[in-house]
């Protein structure tokens, strides 16, 4: 009886793990990744939450003007996307941009 206690038990921890809603993630957990992917002193006012995949930015940078580099990173535990000399179109600025995945949602920040 108690084997059978303990493999219902196992199971049912198991299912709720499945279909439970992933951990929300905080602010602080946000910007401790882009902390450590060298953007310090940020705050949530400097990112923007994006519901674009990491795959469509990668997607969309070839379309852009110009993108120098493409590098996969991770940071924190989130994977993440660097893009470097980013000029979406003929004439603007180029910058840099960091897109970190964070499950649900991507926040991205460009210099």
């Amino acid at each position: 009886m108690e084997f059978l206690l303990t493999t219902f038990c196992y199971w049912n921890s198991l299912l709720e793990i499945l279909i439970m809603e992933p951990k929300m993630i905080t602010e602080d957990q946000i910007l401790a990744a882009f902390e450590e992917a060298g953007h310090e002193y940020l705050d949530m006012d400097d990112i923007v939450e994006t519901k674009e995949t990491l795959d469509d930015f990668k997607v969309s940078a070839q379309t852009w003007s110009e993108c120098a580099e493409i590098h996969d990173k991770e940071y924190s535990g989130f994977k993440s996307v660097e893009f470097g000399g980013v000029q979406v179109n003929p004439g603007q600025p180029r910058y840099a941009l960091t897109v970190i995945d964070f499950g649900k949602t991507r926040y991205a920040y460009k210099i």
